[in-house]
């Protein structure tokens, strides 16, 4: 695969349809995840065994599962990035104004020496989109990572893992009672 594409859709005809770039670092935003899933798996009473199930009953580990919600989280970034309107309701990010925040250094544009402070955010997500290879690409896919957990938190990540885990503890125990 090419360098910075992290996945290739393609049609029933096998042509490629789309080739999405990495926008938010998926591989390290994977070792992220699989790191809170498995903080959720330590809370189980046998992590080993629940682990072993999964890979059991869904022909995934939790490597897998982390670099699925990775990939889905990147296809997700890319929606957000091509947006016309980046603010969320109930939420005070707002990556076209904190870009450029964070490279300045102000969220004034008023403060800024430069004359490209309009400019950065389109110029980021162009980097990205062409899957670029620069220094400033790979700061703008860490950035994007930090972001993203900044602006949701792991919180909801946790939380809804631990619900999944829950469901699989139990279908496991209810198999066990049966057997």
């Amino acid at each position: 695969m090419e360098k910075n594409i992290v996945e290739v859709v393609m049609n029933n005809k096998g042509e490629v349809v789309e080739k999405v770039a990495d926008y938010i670092g998926v591989f390290s935003f994977a070792k992220t995840i699989e790191a809170l899933y498995r903080e959720c798996l330590e809370d189980c009473d046998n992590p080993e065994d629940i682990e072993e199930y999964i890979a059991d009953l869904y022909g995934k580990n939790i490597q897998s599962l982390a670099r699925d919600f990775a990939l889905e989280s990147n296809r997700d970034m890319k929606k957000y990035l091509h947006m016309n309107n980046h603010s969320m309701p109930g939420n005070f990010a707002d990556i076209e104004d904190d870009y450029p925040a964070h490279i300045t250094g102000t969220r004034w544009s008023s403060e800024y020496a430069g004359d490209d402070y309009f400019r950065l955010f389109p110029q980021m997500v162009a980097r990205l989109d062409s899957a670029e290879d620069s220094e400033r690409a790979k700061e703008d896919r860490a950035y994007l990572e930090d972001w993203f957990f900044d602006a949701f938190g792991t919180y909801n990540i946790k939380y809804n893992f631990s619900n999944w885990l829950s469901e699989i503890v139990y279908m496991r125990e209810e198999e066990q009672a049966i057997a």
